[in-house]
């Protein structure tokens, strides 16, 4: 089973959404056999930062 967790990225501008919704898609893609944990959150003043877990596995971004 793999899961998503998308909190309120309002503040964060369209570009940077975009970039990390981008990100995220592309962790989730190379994940062939489930197990994924994904999570998106806006920043305190603006940015968004994406992180993805797979088993041993996991790796973060901030997109501003």
């Amino acid at each position: 089973m793999n899961v998503l967790l998308l909190d309120e990225a309002d503040d964060a501008g369209p570009l940077a959404r975009q970039r990390a919704i981008h990100w995220l898609a592309e962790r989730l893609e190379q994940t062939a056999e489930g197990g994924f944990t994904g999570r998106l959150r806006g920043l305190d003043g603006g940015g968004v930062r994406v992180s993805a877990v797979h088993g041993d596995t996991g790796e973060a971004e901030v997109f501003e």
